[in-house]
């Protein structure tokens, strides 16, 4: 559930310029924050690492603010 709320924020803080999709999502760690206290009715925080996998369609007219995006390669 947190991971999709991660993704939610994540996808709302980034401007509505570009248009990307996610393709993998890798959490590495995951620990307790705060020796579990909880935080009002959100309850105990967690620290998640990981990395966030996108992709952008060159041709997407969302994208064309992106210099390049069309020579890009996947890595």
């Amino acid at each position: 559930m947190r991971r999709f709320l991660l993704l939610a924020v994540l996808s709302v803080a980034c401007p509505l310029m570009a248009h990307a999709e996610v393709e993998k999502v890798t959490i590495t760690s995951q620990t307790v924050v705060a020796d579990g206290h909880a935080f009002g009715a959100s309850g105990p925080y967690e620290k998640l690492v990981g990395r966030i996998d996108f992709s952008l369609n060159p041709s997407d007219p969302h994208n064309k603010a992106i210099v390049d995006l069309e020579y890009a390669v996947a890595g």
